[in-house]
């Protein structure tokens, strides 16, 4: 049995593809210690591993702009090597497995010389990857407010990086999100991510491990009717943008469809009160449950809900806000699973959408076939004993253990 410490990023997208691999660890014995944030505690906890808090990281940015998100990582890492360095230089793990976007993770191992792997629910950082990104996102999503705001937050986090370093004796590259070696956990098909050009033994491509999650919470199955069911889920973006709110409920109405909305009724109120009947807002969705059930999903694309949509054979309308989305609408409109809009569209431009995916039948067919790919990589039992193998081959005091 091998102790582990599982950082976490606080964000549902990427928190639910790691716990059904969480889950087949602690299957196989191993001691996992999740730190996250109390919203996940219950997930994490019924999943079998340890809770652990963070500290105090502050209101969670949008994953754009990209900038601002670099430097609420930089200042989350300096918080949390502060509070629990030197704790588990105590009582180290006999590995690390950290969130991508969690650096603070592999600050941490390097500075404990400990083995870690990546958990990485978007795609592999690959420069190819980036170009795409760039070349299809509105350049507002880079940048912060100006290209003067956007160079002077790039310095900060160069300068921020550098104190970073110098105070836990680490080099640039050691506290880098840019992973060459170590092993990556892609919460994805090989197929559906080739654009990236990503290949090689340090890559391990789990699939839409999210599908295979415990839901929890209530949500009345009753008032849904028989007619074609249009699912709607973006999560803090839609509650962020009444204009979207109002945008759908101009763009659906008169739909022949029932239209689920994951979004706290309380939210935006005045837009959601002119709502017209086929309509549902709900603070809880079980979103794997709706979309068994959804004949089209409109979403942010997230690699995660995107992903779980094209396992149960769902296409998609797709409103991509951070650049993971992009690449991902992007891919998935290539290959004939949905259609995107690069920016927020008109309530006529939507239905116009809307109207297409749910006609067309092969939208429908292209999402099931790339569904088929993702199930085809063995999903969180496959990782699992990855995983393993992999910890067993780089932790010695494992193998110690085990002899």
């Amino acid at each position: 049995m091998a102790r582990v410490c599982f950082f976490g990023n606080p964000y549902h997208g990427h928190t639910a593809p790691t716990l059904a691999v969480v889950r087949e660890l602690a299957a196989h014995g191993e001691r996992i210690i999740y730190y996250s944030t109390e919203k996940f505690e219950k997930d994490i906890t019924r999943h079998g591993a340890i809770f652990r808090a963070y500290p105090d990281l502050g209101v969670l940015p949008r994953l754009e702009p990209i900038v601002d998100l670099s430097l609420w990582v930089l200042s989350s890492t300096e918080k949390i090597m502060a509070s629990e360095l030197e704790s588990l230089r105590r009582d180290p793990p006999d590995y690390i497995i950290h969130d991508v976007s969690a650096s603070w993770g592999s600050c941490i191992a390097n500075a404990l010389e400990l083995p870690f792997a990546v958990s990485n629910p978007m795609f592999p950082m690959t420069f190819k990857a980036w170009m795409l990104a760039r070349s299809v996102m509105p350049g507002r999503k880079w940048r912060r407010k100006s290209l003067l705001g956007f160079g002077r937050g790039c310095f900060d986090s160069w300068r921020r990086t550098r104190g970073l370093c110098s105070r836990y004796g680490l080099t640039m590259r050691e506290a880098s999100p840019l992973y060459k070696k170590q092993l990556q956990i892609i919460y994805t098909s090989p197929s559906i991510q080739e654009f990236t050009g990503a290949s090689g033994d340090n890559f391990l491509f789990a699939g839409a491990t999210s599908v295979e999650r415990t839901e929890s919470g209530e949500f009345d199955f009753d008032q849904l009717s028989d007619k074609p069911l249009v699912f709607v889920s973006m999560g803090t973006f839609l509650s962020a943008n009444p204009q979207l709110v109002r945008t759908l409920i101009e763009a659906l109405r008169g739909l022949d469809a029932q239209v689920v909305v994951a979004l706290d009724p309380t939210v935006h109120q005045e837009a959601v009160s002119d709502a017209p009947d086929n309509f549902i807002f709900a603070g809880f969705v079980p979103q794997l449950r709706m979309l068994q059930r959804a004949a089209l999903f409109i979403t942010h694309a997230g690699v995660g809900s995107a992903s779980e949509a094209l396992f149960h054979g769902v296409p998609m309308v797709m409103l991509p806000e951070a650049f993971d989305h992009f690449l991902m609408a992007h891919k998935l409109q290539a290959e004939g699973a949905g259609l995107m809009f690069g920016e927020q569209p008109a309530p006529g431009e939507l239905r116009q959408a809307v109207d297409a995916v749910l006609v067309d039948e092969s939208f429908a067919a292209n999402a099931s076939r790339l569904g088929e790919s993702l199930a085809a990589t063995g999903g969180a039992v496959a990782a699992a004993e990855r995983i393993l193998a992999w910890s067993r081959r780089v932790a010695p005091s494992i193998v110690s253990v085990a002899s």
